[in-house]
């Protein structure tokens, strides 16, 4: 028998402007999980969110090919990979 050990890492943020801008990465072993025990929002781009974790996840690629999972919640709807991503750029660092 063997144990398969996998690091998780999961960040969530507010940008505390006017507007408000949740969002939420995980990641696992610098790739995005595909089951993933934190981020299992189902919530359609477009669709209505309280919290980041509402929205259904989607992945992101970092410049050193390193892949994680993030969700964005903007203004109450969720975003999309063209907004998720670049506002969780710093999960890549």
């Amino acid at each position: 028998m063997f144990a398969m050990l996998s690091a998780v890492a999961a960040c969530a943020s507010d940008d505390g402007g006017s507007g408000s801008n949740l969002t939420s990465t995980e990641q696992v072993n610098n790739s995005c999980p595909s089951d993933p025990a934190i981020l299992t929002g189902t919530v359609a781009v477009g669709g209505s969110c309280t919290a980041a974790e509402d929205c259904a996840p989607t992945c992101c690629s970092c410049q050193d090919g390193s892949q994680y999972l993030a969700v964005n919640c903007v203004d109450g709807k969720c975003a999309g990979a063209s907004d998720a991503c670049p506002n969780t750029a710093d999960a890549c660092e």
